[in-house]
This record gives structure tokens, sequence and C-alpha cells, in this order.
């Protein structure tokens, strides 16, 4: 519950952020460093969120330089990405403080401490069993249908119809 709740914050500070492009105030930079960093210090896939971040300064930059005369348009790439770089890093860096205080393994490396721990949790070695369909199977050898059978036994209906109907 503490990693949906945080992310949740740190997807309403995006649409802030996002919304008071391509200039976000300072405050609503900070809301979502404190955010991204609470997320952080709960669990290391958190790290998704600096992604989410760059799409959508990606996106406010192409927006800015888009409805910039085309005599300008440089001018206001240069414009919009160095004040967009700012935030980004002070999020970041916020984002990064934050973590730290609730997670002292990162305090002598926070960006490198968090990366290498995303790396052991996706690398992680484990081989327990898994029920499919009735019987134990070990992890290694599940089949290669088991991620679509264990959506399909899942997710509500109404989700896998969407998605369905979002191919559609």
């Amino acid at each position: 519950i503490p990693f949906a709740a945080t992310y949740v914050w740190t997807l309403f500070a995006l649409v802030l952020f996002l919304r008071q492009g391509p200039r976000p105030g300072w405050r609503i930079t900070a809301f979502l460093g404190i955010a991204i960093g609470l997320n952080l210090s709960v669990r290391v896939g958190a790290l998704i969120q600096f992604g989410y971040l760059a799409i959508v300064c990606s996106w406010m930059i192409a927006r800015e330089v888009a409805a910039a005369p085309p005599k300008g348009r440089w001018a206001q790439l240069g414009d919009t990405t160095i004040g967009l770089l700012a935030r980004c890093s002070t999020a970041a860096l916020i984002a990064f403080a934050v973590m730290a205080l609730w997670w002292p393994y990162s305090h002598s490396n926070p960006v490198g401490r968090a990366l290498e721990s995303l790396l052991t949790v996706a690398d992680y070695p484990w081989n327990g069993p898994v029920l499919y369909f009735g019987e134990y199977v070990w992890a290694t050898d599940l089949p290669s249908s088991y991620v679509l059978v264990w959506l399909a036994m899942t997710l509500p209906p109404l989700v896998i119809v969407s998605l369905i109907a979002s191919i559609v």
C-alpha cells in the first residue's frame, strides 16, 4: 500500500508539473521530487518514474517548439530545454535526498546503490515452486504461456475486454 500511495502522489505531481509547463513552479518541482523520493524509499522499481518525467519533459519541449514561430524555434528549444533540465535535475536531487533518509544503504552513493539494487532484484536467482494448473512447477521450468494464463486468471474481465478493445 505505501508503494501504491506514493506512486499515485508521483503521478499527481507529474500532472501538476505538466499543467504548469514549460516552466513549472519550484514548489511543484519540489513536490515531485519528494513524491518520487518517497516512492524510491519503498521500492527501487520507482526508478521508472524518472522515465515518466523524461517523457513529460520531452512532450513539453516538443509542444513549445511546435508552437514557436519558424524563425525562433531554435532559441525556444534552447530556452525551454534549459529551464526543464534545471527543474528535472532539482527534482532528481530532492528525490535521491528523500530516498536516502529512509534507505541507509544508499548514503554513500544514492544513484549507484539504487541501480545496483534494481539490477540485483531483476536478476534474483529464485527457483521456487509455482502452482500452475493444479501442479507445482519449478519457476525455471514454467511454460511460455504462464504469463498470459496468469493475467487471464487474475485480471478482472472488464480490464481484459478493454485491453482487447484497445488492440482492435
